[in-house]
């Protein structure tokens, strides 16, 4: 069993260890600003549902109005909870807002708390020194006013000039705002796996297994546009997690970046030179 009022204290000091999970959004002469308070804004509730005859479908209308209420802004970018159902058996609600965490965050969260209240259960007193995301915020200000960002911008000027002008016999683009919506398909273990050893040939292969995937699907992508309508440029953007040190890769918050993937399909009936080439661009655009 979990001792359910240590395992809200470790969360209280972990949230209080972070800067992240301490922001809110408030409004200075109507522009959104974010500040840092000096305590977590919520505590974690502590949800009982042992006496109930049926847990599981009470835990499951609690999740479901739980999940209408919304995160307000002003007063906490997160909201969270330890629910019990059985005295054996517990889950942790735990929503954070994009603002203030990316998906690498929800697990180093999770491995703080865990920490944390492990100490707590040996009497031994936590020491936190948590990376802060204004660490991070520095850094990236400290970089746009260096040299290397001035080659970067020049780099991508040049970049997006050559794009465009590979383009520009083609209609332009509506400016009526479209409709979107998220489609998730299960590739299954199979695809998967053959995905996966393709991400391991040397014409995929990049830094990182991930990194390897973004070239076969962005080679993917951009055969499929080719042949829908004759485009021998693709232009998209990937959301890429920005975690290069030792000090990101244990921050709580969004650290993340939008890289524009601009990338020309050479003449070629073979896909593993496509492959290759598209490797190519992507490694340059990743370094700028």
């Amino acid at each position: 069993p979990i001792d359910t009022r240590q395992w809200q204290h470790a969360f209280a000091l972990v949230a209080a260890a972070s800067d992240a999970l301490c922001s809110v959004i408030i409004e200075v002469n109507h522009i959104p600003q974010r500040r840092v308070l000096s305590q977590p804004p919520a505590a974690l509730e502590l949800v009982d549902l042992t006496a109930v005859s049926n847990p599981t479908l009470a835990w499951e209308s609690w999740l479901a109005q739980r999940q209408q209420r919304g995160l307000n802004w002003q007063h906490s970018l997160y909201d969270t909870a330890l629910v019990q159902l059985t005295p054996a058996q517990f889950i942790w609600y735990l929503n954070l807002h994009h603002l203030i965490a990316d998906a690498t965050s929800i697990f180093l969260i999770y491995e703080q708390v865990t920490a944390v209240y492990e100490q707590l259960l040996q009497n031994v007193v936590p020491v936190l020194a948590l990376p802060t995301f204004a660490s991070y915020i520095a850094n990236k200000q400290h970089y746009q006013a260096s040299s290397r960002h001035s080659r970067d911008q020049q780099y991508w000027q040049q970049k997006v000039a050559a794009h465009n002008h590979a383009n520009t016999h083609h209609p332009k683009r509506s400016q009526q705002a479209a409709t979107h919506h998220r489609l998730t398909i299960d590739l299954g273990a199979e695809r998967s796996q053959k995905l996966r050893a393709l991400a391991r040939h040397e014409a995929a292969v990049s830094l990182t297994p991930d990194a390897s995937l973004l070239n076969i699907i962005a080679a993917l992508v951009a055969v499929h546009q080719y042949q829908f309508n004759g485009r021998s440029q693709l232009s998209a953007v990937a959301v890429l997690h920005d975690r290069p040190t030792a000090a990101c890769k244990q921050t709580i918050g969004p650290l993340m970046e939008m890289c524009p993937l601009l990338v020309s399909l050479p003449k070629t009936d073979n896909f593993l030179t496509l492959l290759h080439h598209v490797r190519q661009d992507v490694q340059q655009m990743l370094i700028h």
